[in-house]
This record gives C-alpha cells, structure tokens and sequence, in this order.
C-alpha cells in the first residue's frame, strides 16, 4: 500500500493556477475540438515548436462518479481543453490504472478499467504494476488499446502466444517537425507483506528492474533516432531523477508510481522531470519550445490543475455512466448506516465482529492500518465499502493482502494472540476463556496469516496453512446489508428509524 511508504510530496508554491504563457483555463472552452486525425504537418517556415504534455498518472481506478461526474471524465476534459489551445498536445498516462478505486473493477475482474481507459484515448501509456493485478489474461487484454501506443521497455513476454502481447519497449511518434521517442519503464512487483521483490509478475513475463541500465540501453539504441527523447516511467519519482542523473540524453521523464504531485518541473541533470500524484486529484501539464534547428529545449511552462474544477468531457462521462452501469448498477446505493462518527479503529473493531460473523470462528483480528478512511454518521455505499478497505492485489494474480483468511491455532498460541496484540495497531475480538490444550479458529488478515512471525506476537503459530475467506470490504459489506436487513445501525444496536425488518 503505498500509503505505508514514506513519499516525497513536492511544495505547490512553485506552481501558480496561470504560468507564464499558458492560456486561462477556460480559453477556448466552447469550441468544438476536432475529431482525432493525428497531429498537424510540420510547418516548414517555423523556427521553433511547441510540444505540450498533458500527464496523468496512477489513476487507480477512481472513476465512480462523484456528485454525478467521473473524475476521469474531467482529467479528459482537461486534455481536450489543452489540445484547442496546442495542436500538438500528447496525451499520457504514467500506470497504475487499476486498483484501490471504484468497485465497478472489483465486481468485474478489472474489465471495467480496461474500457475506462481505452475510452480516454491516451496518446501513449505505461503498464503500472497494479496494471498485472488480476491475471495474465487480463494483463495481456490491456496491452491492446486501438489510440493508444502501450510502453513497457524492461518486461517482455515469453509465452506462446506473442499476439497477444501488444506493448512495444520504444515508440517513435512524429509530432509536428519532430520525431519524439518514448520508452516506459516499470517498477517490480510487491507481496503480501506490501514490499518490493525482484521477482517477474509472472512466469511468462521476464522483467529487469536494473533501471538505469535498461534506461541506459534504450538511450543506447534510440537516441540517433529522435529529437526529443521521452521515458514515460513507473519507477518514481527518486528512481526518475537517479536515472537522469545517470543517463545523459533523456529530454524529458513523464513520472509515475510515487504518488508525488510536482509543483514545478524537477531538473535532474538535463532532464526535466514531472509527475501529477495520485487518484485522478491532478493532472499536469508540461509545455516545452524546441529549436527546430538543434532540438534544444528553449523554454518551458508547467501547470498543475486540481482535478476537482477541470472541464468535463461529456463523451468520457458517457463511457462512465455506461461502465458504472454494466458492472456496478448498485456502487452507489445505500447498503448500511452508521449512527455515529468512526476511526479507522473503531471501523476495525466492527469488520473483527463482521468477520466472525461471516467465518463462524472463535476470534478474529483486523489490523487497523489497513483500514483506508474513517466514517461520517449517516449512510454508507457500496463504494465506501471498497473505498474502507481498498484492494491491492498482492502477489499479482492472487487475493489482496488485506483479504480474509482462516487458520487454527492451539489455546496458547490464541492467548499469546490476545495478549500481545495492543488495541490501536489491531482490533480483537476473543472467547471470553480461553482453554489452553483446545484448538481454535481465527480470521485473520493475509499478510499476518501468511507471516506471523513478521505481524504477529512472539508464540504465535498457526496449525494449519491458511484458507482464502473473502475480501476484507466483502465482508464489510455483508455484514452492513445483514444488519440493514435487521433494521439495525452498522455500529450500534439501534434500530434504524421508519424501518421494518
């Protein structure tokens, strides 16, 4: 979860709402944009050119519609804003599509994501590592997009099958007078515990996360190709700037990955490095005057846009509805009420009651850490549901590591459970006495079901290796739904008014 790691966010006072020789947002807001045919010819009595990035980046599948909009609808808005001022507007998007957004992904096995982004049109985009969460199949079925070119410079395929493997490691693009190069590298993939292994996604892919020399190679083979050349990466933001500072020759690095906003271009050596956060809250973009004549970087100007007052593209919040309405008709419904406010501690209490409920075990345990958000009184959605307990799939192709899993556990082993478990890192619920010589039954989140010795108290092991459950927000939601059924509140045994069970 990358909450968990300790991210770089860059100051904003460097970044005003109109940089220098960028246009008023809303220019040019009324006029039709033209259908996509390409960019325009290269004008022959030009000196210099303008090339303008519009960058998204870890998107994580936040397109359940808020207040009627889907934040995607207006990160496109933003797009076809841009290209009516910059005819040589490139669209793209840094990785991390799927994952810890709308439940429509969850409900769908992340076919949902894969028409979102196709319906946005990126000019060219990277395959995160949440983009491998679901399964080689869906992975190679994201690989396709009929706009969009698909990087991923540093994992190949090697199975059977190579048609269906669509992304490219380098893509040249002629944009304008200029031939631009774009290379895309990824990050490797995380476990259960939420850490880095330097492992392939999967058996059939073959990945090498030697970032510098992969940037190095790419440099190496395209760099007498292009004008401008451009890695669209998912490696972070400290990972970008070590490579430009390594690696001479790369113009400009599109980030990704770090969840970090950029309030102005970061210059790592010659390289000018940029990035929009997280969860479709930004989108950025990065205008660059090129000499036609020696390809140098003349001078730049760089916006950050809040999301939240962006324009709304009416065909992508079309797209929306439809995906919303395909995979999640009921995302937004009301499936329980809670009657008070609630800490993520207190949430986690009430998901140990629902586990054991769900499970029929003697004890259950939550580790309050996974819990996203805390609650307002009043009802609660479906997708504040997923939005409690967020998916990550970890490893690739297997249940989240904030999922449910059951295990048995000898009486000593539960009481050392019990005792050395503080409330605040863990909520607990447990027998009232505890037999030492008895076996038990316990719900218990993946990572400390899988490593014990890692999450849990000392003296605590497991009999048995652990059975998948469900998913953590699936057993929220049931229990939420159960307790409506019964007129009750999620949080306390009040009855619900104007109610009848």
């Amino acid at each position: 979860m990358r909450r968990f790691l300790a991210l770089t966010l860059l100051t904003l006072a460097a970044c005003s709402d109109t940089p220098e020789g960028s246009q008023p947002l809303d220019a040019g807001a009324d006029a039709e944009l033209p259908q996509w045919t390409g960019w325009p010819e290269c004008d022959e009595t030009a000196a210099t050119q303008r090339i303008t990035f519009v960058h998204a980046n870890d998107l994580h599948a936040t397109y359940t519609p808020v207040n009627g909009v889907s934040p995607w609808s207006r990160v496109r808005g933003f797009y076809e804003l841009v290209r009516r001022q910059s005819p040589y507007t490139v669209f793209t998007n840094g990785g991390d599509d799927h994952e810890k957004g709308s439940v429509a992904e969850l409900l769908s096995g992340g076919l949902s994501t894969i028409e979102m982004v196709q319906g946005m049109e990126f000019d060219l985009r990277v395959i995160g590592n949440h983009d491998f969460a679901w399964s080689l199949e869906e992975l190679l079925a994201f690989t396709h997009d009929e706009h969009s070119d698909v990087l991923l410079s540093n994992v190949s395929y090697t199975g059977e099958s190579p048609e269906l493997f669509e992304a490219v490691p380098f893509v040249v693009k002629q944009i304008g007078c200029l031939r631009v190069g774009f290379g895309g590298l990824v990050s490797m993939p995380w476990d259960e515990r939420d850490v880095e292994i330097p492992e392939n996604f999967y058996p059939e892919l073959a990945g090498d996360y030697d970032y510098v020399a992969q940037a190095q190679a790419l440099v190496d083979a395209h760099r007498s190709e292009v004008d401008l050349f451009v890695l669209l990466n998912h490696v972070g933001l400290g990972d970008d700037a070590t490579i430009a500072m390594q690696v001479p020759g790369i113009d400009i690095i599109l980030s990704g990955h770090s969840h970090t906003l950029t309030g102005s271009p970061v210059v790592a050596g010659e390289t000018l490095i940029v990035q929009s956060g997280a969860f479709a809250q930004w989108v950025v973009r990065l205008d660059v005057d090129v000499d036609l004549a020696t390809h140098e970087i003349l001078d730049r100007d760089f916006r950050a846009q809040s999301v939240a007052t962006a324009p709304v593209s009416e065909t992508m919040q079309a797209v929306a509805d439809h995906v919303m309405q395909s995979y999640a008709p009921g995302a937004l419904d009301i499936v329980g009420h809670v009657q008070a406010p609630r800490s993520t501690l207190e949430i986690a209490r009430i998901t140990a009651q629902a586990a054991l409920d769900e499970f029929a075990t003697d004890a259950a345990i939550v580790e309050t850490r996974t819990v996203w958000q805390s609650w307002e009184s009043g009802p609660l959605t479906q997708q504040d549901m997923a939005n409690t307990f967020k998916v990550e799939r970890e490893r690739p192709g297997t249940p989240g590591f904030n999922s449910f899993y059951t295990v048995h556990l000898n009486g000593a082993a539960l009481t050392a459970l019990r005792d050395g478990s503080p409330e605040g890192p863990w909520a607990g619920l447990f027998p009232a006495t505890i037999d030492l010589a008895a076996t038990y039954s316990l719900a218990v989140q993946k990572r400390a079901a899988f490593h014990p010795d890692e999450f849990l108290p000392i003296g605590v092991e497991f009999s048995d290796a652990p059975v998948f459950g469900m998913e953590a927000w699936e057993v929220l939601d049931a229990y939420a739904r159960a307790r409506t059924a019964m007129c009750l509140a999620v949080d306390v045994a009040t009855a619900l008014p104007d109610c009848t069970p």
